[in-house]
């Protein structure tokens, strides 16, 4: 493979000049790739939809922990697999506690292997290889400062199912979050669209609202992804008062 193309919501595709394919296999759940590009470094895709690139991965991990506060004590990623958010974490908050909840234990194997993420042998970090919605319905209530919802890319066509998921995942992460914690998530791409032609972001943000009293977006350019992304945040759990 000389290249490989990232498809782009809104038509602009960009063209990855590869070097070289470090990994290419399947889980029971979908297909993992790493390769070793240019332009990028290595970079993680899964179902052909780029996840992570080694240049730029930095600029979406740090909008994502954009609410960590150095007291913060304990924090739940959703997803993550590959480890760079919490590789991140740890540098702004040494002292915190992190548990990362992926489905895929291939995913994180192959970042062990192929990115060269030594993060999950950190005495700091607990790995759960587990469904995140069923993982949080059995942790205590208030066990977390801050909780990162790093899903898969959405599936698109699917609202009612998208609503569920996350209407699950609002409504547990208000009862898992102690006063004053804080929730972020990825909200997509900024053309991606829903399949009753309403941007995926803003069917998330009124989502979230229902669940969080304070919440707002940030619009980040990740270069690898080719085009802008949204990050939503919410803060102050509607939960605390009902």
């Amino acid at each position: 493979m000389d290249y490989i193309v990232v498809h782009c919501s809104e038509g602009k595709d960009i063209t990855i000049k590869v070097k070289k394919e470090l990994f290419k296999g399947f889980s029971p759940s979908q297909e993992i790739a790493v390769y070793d590009t240019e332009e990028f470094g290595r970079c993680l895709f899964l179902d052909n939809i780029i996840q992570s690139s080694e240049a730029d991965h930095a600029i979406y991990d740090e909008a994502m922990l954009k609410k960590l506060s150095p007291s913060d004590k304990n924090l739940l990623i959703l997803g993550g697999g590959d480890g760079y958010i919490a590789q991140r974490a740890l540098m702004i908050n040494p002292e915190i506690n992190i548990t990362i909840v992926d489905l895929d234990e291939v995913v994180v194997e192959v970042s062990r292997r192929y990115i060269s993420q030594d993060l999950f042998n950190d005495h700091r970090v607990r790995v759960v290889i587990r469904d995140a919605l069923e993982f949080m319905l059995e942790e205590e209530e208030g066990s977390y400062d801050g909780i990162i919802s790093d899903l898969t890319d959405f599936p698109v066509g699917y609202d009612n199912r998208m609503r569920e998921l996350f209407s699950g995942i609002f409504d547990r992460a208000g009862r898992l979050l102690r006063e004053g914690g804080w929730i972020s998530l990825y909200g997509g791409v900024k053309g991606l669209m829903a399949e009753n032609h309403e941007r995926v972001v803003d069917l998330l943000q009124k989502l979230l609202e229902r669940y969080f009293h304070n919440t707002e977006s940030s619009e980040v350019f990740i270069p690898s992804f080719g085009e802008p992304c949204y990050i939503l945040y919410g803060e102050d759990s509607r939960w605390h008062y009902s």
